[in-house]
């Protein structure tokens, strides 16, 4: 049986609202962009890591020469959740509120 919400693939939702892809709305004309840190995991089993790859190097190569901060990381073990034990939760987490105060400190770059 089906669950309710169950899509064959990606954006088949009748729900307009919900067929937003950031993917294929990135703006190659706008001269800025907020701060954006992507992670993912190589082991994540429900959205390949190739999703997140893919964004950033779209981001990479379409913001050459402008104001596009876009940072990558990619954890080696772990799954969808991001971090196989505690220990790699806790840097995960760290991780973020690193990347959140350089971005209101302006001290990223």
């Amino acid at each position: 049986m089906r669950q309710r919400n169950w899509c064959s693939h990606p954006g088949c939702t009748t729900i307009k609202s919900l067929t937003f892809s950031p993917y294929h709305n990135i703006d190659e004309s706008r001269e800025k962009y907020p701060n954006v840190l992507v992670t993912t995991s190589t082991r994540d089993d429900r959205v390949h890591p190739a999703h997140a790859r893919k964004m950033v190097k779209k981001m990479w190569d379409l913001g050459d020469g402008k104001d596009w901060p876009v940072f990558y990381y990619e954890n080696i073990e772990g799954g969808h959740g991001g971090a196989a034990d505690s220990k790699q939760e806790a840097f995960m987490t760290s991780l973020s509120y690193d990347f959140m105060w350089r971005v209101l400190t302006n001290t990223l770059h």
